[in-house]
């Protein structure tokens, strides 16, 4: 019997000596773990990605609510030339679905994109930049500089694109097979009214978007931050930032709205003698404030959501990325 025993004994004993030896090698192994890229120190690549992340928000965000876009576009152009009660939507929304059935719809929505996301994107893109260039010495930008930022960022992502805006804005009054594409739209309002029409409401679209965009960017950041921090969460749902952006948003469009009115209306190019002040003036000696404010309702049932899910497309395309923005 003492033979087998000591045969198990020594079998037992190398086995644990095995392990043991084992343990030991793993514990000196080094792993490496592979490291993600590091874009948010890449100042090149996160410009990029900022700017793609932008382009993608504004695309889809504008998609989406280009119906609402189009009925807005169309009811203030219309309704200057109209006696108060004269036009409605039901009216306008009637006519454009005769006109041009439920694709009518979706008219010009091909050039507003083209349009709205690189817009989107140097939008965003610069936003970023300049913040970072202002928060070198310092840990956190105020909200003021915050509005500057987004005033600045919006301004020449704007001007940079204009002439697109005036095209989708004709594109958006056209009847049905008035313009066969963008270049064909380009090419008749180029010999009807001259180079400069397509710059036409240029200074009201400049003095409007600088303080509604800064306020907007500014607002959007400043509340996810408050928000965060009151409820203890790292980040708010979408459906929290949908909330966010559409308050930041219709906040920013509040303030400005009459400019972009007249700017909607001399895009039109329907009177090349109409300036921005003019023409406020002959809305207000006819309809008061209310004139003024005509369409206020279905610009913000139109930028409250398109800016939230602008926001949110951002967000979660850098998010993947492992950059932080907006923050």
């Amino acid at each position: 019997m003492s033979q087998p025993k000591s045969k198990s004994v020594l079998l037992v004993n190398e086995i644990v000596k095995n392990r043991q030896r084992r343990n030991s090698a793993s514990s000196s192994l080094q792993i490496t773990v592979p490291k993600f890229k590091d874009f948010e120190s890449d100042k090149k690549l996160r410009f990029l990605i900022e700017f793609g992340a932008g382009a993608m928000g504004g695309a889809i965000s504008r998609t989406l609510t280009a119906p609402i876009d189009r009925l807005r576009t169309v009811y203030q152009v219309e309704s200057v030339d109209k006696k108060r009660g004269d036009l409605s939507l039901k009216s306008v929304w009637r006519c454009m679905l005769k006109e041009g059935k439920l694709r009518g719809l979706w008219r010009g929505n091909f050039v507003n994109v083209v349009k709205t996301a690189p817009e989107s994107a140097v939008r965003f893109a610069t936003y970023e930049k300049f913040k970072q260039l202002l928060n070198k010495d310092k840990c956190e930008i105020t909200f003021n500089e915050k509005i500057l930022c987004g005033g600045a960022a919006s301004f020449v992502s704007a001007s940079i694109l204009y002439p697109l805006k005036t095209v989708k804005t004709l594109m958006n009054l056209g009847h049905t097979g008035e313009y066969q594409s963008i270049f064909d739209c380009v090419a008749k309002t180029y010999k009807k009214h001259g180079f400069i029409s397509f710059y036409r409401g240029l200074l009201a679209n400049s003095v409007a978007i600088i303080p509604s965009a800064g306020i907007d960017l500014a607002t959007y950041e400043t509340l996810k931050k408050m928000y965060s921090k009151a409820t203890n969460k790292n980040e708010p749902n979408v459906m929290e930032k949908m909330i966010l952006g559409n308050f930041s948003s219709c906040l920013g469009n509040l303030i400005v709205y009459p400019l972009l009115f007249a700017r909607t209306r001399l895009q039109s190019n329907r009177n090349a003698s109409e300036t921005t002040c003019s023409l406020l003036l002959k809305v207000w000696k006819n309809d008061g404030l209310s004139g003024v404010y005509r369409g206020f309702f279905l610009h913000i049932l139109k930028i409250g959501p398109a800016a939230s899910i602008s926001y949110i497309t951002f967000e979660s395309i850098t998010k993947s990325f492992r950059i932080d923005s907006l923050n």
